[in-house]
Parts: structure tokens; C-alpha cells; sequence
């Protein structure tokens, strides 16, 4: 059984300085049996300026448009 999950998490620089940008991640995921693989191999889906449009965004799966 696969799984498609989505996550917010905000963007860093390459010394781990927050860059002021949140992106919406989408991983795969797989269960074996009882057990589900870690999280591995997540792509950026899109960037937003704040963590409530991001949100905003997921909720509503990205369908909207302006």
C-alpha cells in the first residue's frame, strides 16, 4: 500500500539559516506488513512567503486558482 503525505516545513540556507520561505514537501511512503518506511526522498510541491499560506494551499490540495 502506498501513501502520498504532505508536510510544511520552512526553507534553510546551506548553514541552516531560516530563508524566510515555507514549502509544502510530498513523500511516499510504503508499508510493509505493521511497519512503514521512514520518510525518504521528499520534494518540494511549491513555496509560499508564510506558513498560513502554505497551509491554506495544502487544505485545499492546491486546486484554486487566481
Amino acid at each position: 500500500m502506498n501513501k502520498v503525505i504532505r508536510y510544511i516545513k520552512e526553507l534553510e540556507d546551506e548553514f541552516g539559516k531560516p530563508l524566510d520561505k515555507w514549502a509544502v514537501y510530498e513523500e511516499k511512503i510504503t508499508a510493509n506488513g505493521s511497519w512503514v518506511i521512514p520518510f525518504k526522498d521528499a520534494k518540494i510541491v511549491k513555496t509560499f512567503p508564510s506558513p498560513y499560506h502554505a497551509r491554506n494551499w495544502m487544505e485545499n490540495d492546491g486546486k484554486r486558482t487566481y
